[in-house]
């Protein structure tokens, strides 16, 4: 997630980029920062690319990623999460 100004105010944006072709997928903004943005986010990278089942999600670095809602976001896509090691999510 980066923060960025916006008229004077700071607003959060949560960018999903494909790791090999390095284009970005999806994208969401919001003026707080929470896993409301990142779940957002990844909702759109989902629905627009439709990846196969296993995929391994690297996300960025903080606490929203381990958060039991976002978690539950990627089990539900039967996807794990890649941090420091594998984290196997799902079945």
């Amino acid at each position: 997630m980066t923060p960025l100004r916006k008229g004077g105010s700071r607003v959060y944006l949560a960018i999903a980029i494909g790791l090999c072709s390095r284009r970005t997928i999806s994208w969401h903004i919001n003026k707080r920062m929470m896993t409301d943005v990142i779940n957002k986010a990844m909702m759109k990278a989902y629905s627009l690319s439709q990846p196969p089942r296993g995929l391994v999600f690297h996300p960025g670095k903080g606490s929203r990623y381990t958060r039991k809602r976002y978690q539950s976001l990627l089990a539900g896509f039967d996807s794990q999460a890649s941090m420091g090691g594998l984290v196997r999510v799902g079945t």
